[in-house]
């Protein structure tokens, strides 16, 4: 949700609070709505940090509008936490105070080594991506490099082979006139002899 929407909430949930204390309501009653206020003002505070690194495709207008309306969101945040702090301290549930502060820091760590850790896979998982999409323009280019071999194996075999057939079919011709030479040498001693005789 946009951090300055739940700016809002958390705005209207102070001032319920408020009211309630004008009232004279202990605060020991509002416990729901304080923390309600607590989670809202969390996210406020997640939300801008998302908005920041939005930015980036924002023009310098944009930019410094939203800087003043988060910046002003986080002051009047601040204060409100600071009243609800000293709410819950004079009331005598500093204790309470104290520990939601160490939880929420406790959850925070937490809650930021979960995204380290799902960053951290989804970099190995781009690797991972990486590697096999290498492995397989390697596997590809050392096909098309066979296939480039055996097609030219091929064709220096297939261009071989026809040489060969070619020089067989000289040798048969040549060899054939050969032949008809000695035939035709010796129908013409067979004539000369015949002749004589």
């Amino acid at each position: 949700m946009d951090p300055l929407t739940l700016y809002a909430g958390a705005q209207a949930t102070m001032a319920g609070i408020k009211g309630a204390i004008a009232l004279g309501k202990d605060i020991n009653n509002l416990m729901g709505d304080v923390s309600k206020f607590f989670g809202m003002a969390e996210q406020v505070h997640i939300g801008a940090t998302k908005k920041k690194i939005e930015s980036i495709k924002k023009s310098n207008g944009q930019i410094s509008s939203e800087a003043l309306q988060i910046a002003w969101a986080s002051k009047q945040l601040r204060e409100d936490e600071r009243y609800l702090k000293d709410m819950l301290i004079w009331s005598g549930n500093a204790d309470v105070y104290y520990e939601m502060i160490a939880e929420r820091t406790k959850m925070a760590k937490e809650r930021a080594e979960e995204e380290r850790a799902q960053e951290d896979a989804r970099q190995k998982n781009k690797e991972k991506m990486a590697e096999i999409f290498m492995i397989l323009m390697f596997l590809i280019g050392a096909s098309v490099i066979i296939f480039a071999l055996v097609l030219g194996g091929t064709q220096v075999y297939g261009s071989m082979e026809e040489q060969r057939i070619y020089n067989e079919k000289i040798e048969k011709v040549r060899q054939l006139k050969i032949q008809r030479a000695r035939a035709e040498e010796n129908r013409q001693k067979d004539e000369g002899l015949a002749a004589i005789k």
